[in-house]
């Protein structure tokens, strides 16, 4: 079973499936350039030294560097959507790795982009940054009441000033 280290996000086998996808795209152009290699070859060493990988998944990885995974198959795996949205970036990073943009990987990342981007709830994420802000707001405004004078003649300036719509806290 994967080990994890506490505190940490989930790494769970979405990440495990993202990293297999990522490699199967490394293989869009039939050829896993050295560059490639080694970028992968790092990144799953790196991995494994932080406890992110066990040794099954580590050898998985690097299996997979030879004999690529269906990207299909791995997608499938992939239900979270950070997860898929960082497949589309590493792709990208990977697909220009050697220094060009094979066509099939062009192509297989406008595919990876348009799936990652499937069922995504758009409503959901935009209500969430709105709560997100609203809750900043708030906070900030609790913040800056919380050194606004309230005693003395800076107190009764400040709330003359409000009265008027000048608030020396707004800035």
């Amino acid at each position: 079973m994967q080990q994890y280290r506490k505190g940490d996000p989930d790494l769970s086998s979405n990440r495990f499936h993202m990293w297999r996808a990522i490699i199967g795209i490394a293989h869009a152009d039939n050829l896993v350039h050295p560059d490639e290699r080694n970028y992968l070859e790092t990144i799953i060493g790196n991995m494994h030294r932080r406890g992110y990988l066990d040794d099954a998944w580590r050898e998985q990885l690097l299996a997979d560097i030879d004999h690529p995974p269906e990207i299909v198959d791995m997608l499938r795996q992939i239900n979270d959507p950070v997860y898929r949205g960082q497949i589309v970036t590493f792709a990208r990073i990977l697909a220009w790795k050697d220094g060009h943009l094979h066509p099939d990987e062009g192509e297989l990342l406008e595919r990876l982009h348009a799936h990652a981007m499937g069922g995504l709830d758009f409503e959901a994420i935009r209500e969430d940054v709105r709560r997100n802000i609203s809750q900043e707001t708030l906070e900030h405004d609790i913040a800056v009441e919380s050194f606004r004078p309230d005693r003395g003649l800076s107190g009764l300036l400040d709330r003359f000033l409000a009265y008027f719509g000048n608030d020396l806290m707004d800035g």
